[in-house]
């Protein structure tokens, strides 16, 4: 019996279609000073990371206000495109060229992604959207040093900073990213278990956290994997084991 695609699986038939800033667009500039703290961490998160899903905008960042996704659309804060899955067209929004002049950033930047590239960040932000509500918005997004196809973002807190893997055919670029990193923290995203094979020596040996995208779906309470006993086992029960094994020695 094979595995259940994921939504988000790479053996699906992707296909991104572009739209393009032409050189003679101009910005909004009335939209530039509005006082939205909603649009203003949404433009921020897009900058970072450069694409996300027309529902995940709306959801995580909009408060699910669809009236407020078409302003900054009217008011190019935001650019429209399409991926299709398969027969399924997916709306996904970059930067507008408004969004541009408030971020400082360059134009159709996003022309440079591969359609991997975006699924690797649509994933990102389901996990972002996990986390960040069980954080109650305490986590902040940063994008990586430079662009690789295997560390999407940054995930940050006051305390610590995760940098986030989402694997979609690109084992050989992660563990590389993993290898010149050996003290920082990592979260994977992966689609099954299985495809942490070629990497689960090396894992073993570093700061990981592990989830899938079946794990999304459910509760951020139980949300990752940890390598013990020589295999990825829930967080939950690796930490319960350990607080056995501490009072085991206590007693005796």
């Amino acid at each position: 019996m094979g595995l259940e695609l994921s939504p988000f699986s790479a053996y699906h038939r992707w296909q991104i279609r572009w739209n393009v800033i032409s050189s003679n667009e101009n910005f909004d500039p009335k939209a530039i000073k509005t006082n939205s703290e909603r649009v203003h961490e949404a433009i921020k998160a897009i900058a970072e990371i450069g694409v996300i899903g027309g529902v995940q905008l709306t959801r995580i960042f909009l408060n699910n206000n669809k009236n407020l996704l078409k302003k900054m659309v009217n008011t190019k804060m935001i650019k429209r495109h399409m991926i299709k899955k398969n027969l399924q067209e997916i709306p996904v929004y970059t930067l507008g060229i408004t969004g541009i002049e408030m971020t400082q950033s360059k134009r159709n930047q996003w022309l440079n992604y591969g359609e991997l590239d975006v699924v690797r960040r649509l994933v990102f932000f389901q996990l972002y959207e996990r986390m960040n509500n069980l954080a109650k918005g305490k986590i902040k997004i940063k994008r990586p040093d430079e662009f690789n196809s295997a560390c999407i973002g940054i995930f940050e807190t006051k305390e610590v900073s995760y940098h986030v893997i989402v694997l979609r055919e690109n084992v050989n670029e992660a563990q590389k990213y993993i290898l010149d990193r050996p003290d920082h923290r990592f979260l994977i995203v992966c689609e099954d278990l299985i495809y942490l094979e070629p990497l689960n020596k090396l894992l073993s040996k570093r700061n990981v956290r592990v989830t899938t995208d079946n794990e999304l779906k459910k509760s951020p309470k139980n949300l990752f994997y940890m390598w013990f006993n020589n295999k990825w086992c829930k967080e939950r029960e690796v930490m319960n084991e350990i607080q056995k094994e501490r009072k085991a020695v206590n007693v005796n």
